[in-house]
């Protein structure tokens, strides 16, 4: 291993905390635990499934609590559709296809102020810390 580059040893410790099923001993103290939902913009595509599932492991993995948001900004604003996930919550979802946390195109505008203001009440209300929403973000800010 130590003629292997850091980045070579970096994405093989982050495969090996999605991979591991020992997720009993985190590698954060649980003071420092963060609230981190995910949120899939856009057009549905494959492999949305499988990187929402890597990106709860691994926060699983470093001690921090992975949320999902239905259905974008409209679920979490008009059905509260924001949920913490865990293992029996996503067993399955590395090999569905699309996105299970439904997708959509439309993002809030600045003007809309009474939507962001209900998106701020409920990252406030659950305690949010952060949000997710691409993959490469994940392994380089959070560890």
């Amino acid at each position: 291993m130590q003629s292997r580059d850091s980045g070579f040893i970096e994405h093989l410790n982050n495969f090996m905390s999605m991979n591991s099923p020992d997720h009993n001993n985190p590698t954060l103290p649980l003071e420092k635990s963060l609230n981190i939902p995910t949120i899939t913009i856009g057009a549905s595509a494959g492999g949305m499934n499988s990187a929402t599932y890597s990106m709860a492991i691994y926060y699983m993995s470093r001690a921090h609590k992975p949320f999902a948001i239905y259905n974008v900004f409209t679920g979490l604003t008009r059905h509260e559709s924001i949920n913490a996930l865990n293992w029996p919550a996503i067993i399955n979802w590395n090999n569905a296809s699309a996105s299970e946390l439904g997708t959509d195109r439309k993002v809030p505008e600045d003007s809309d102020i009474s939507l962001i203001a209900l998106i701020a009440y409920y990252s406030t209300r659950y305690k949010i810390d952060g949000l997710q929403e691409d993959l490469n973000l994940m392994f380089h800010y959070i560890n």
